[in-house]
């Protein structure tokens, strides 16, 4: 955990990484989960968030994208055939 009460609310969930102010879990008990960012929540297990969200100041996300637009998250994803 790293940021001012960063997974402040994790009592018994294992294998946590929570990065940034107020980032961390919704509810206790969750596990193998990562949240990066400003006030970025998960709610379950298993579950990598990026970005906080809810209203003005919070980040996009981009993903494959240097650019992502205002608002919203992106993501550009390549396959090989």
């Amino acid at each position: 955990m790293l940021g001012q009460s960063a997974a402040s609310n994790n009592v018994t969930g294992s294998y946590n990484t929570f990065i940034g102010m107020n980032a961390g879990p919704t509810a206790d008990g969750i596990n193998f989960a990562t949240a990066i960012g400003y006030a970025a929540s998960v709610t379950k297990s298993n579950t990598i968030v990026l970005g906080g969200t809810g209203g003005p100041g919070y980040p996009t996300v981009g993903i494959g994208t240097n650019s992502p637009n205002t608002g919203t998250s992106s993501m550009c994803m390549e396959t090989s055939t």
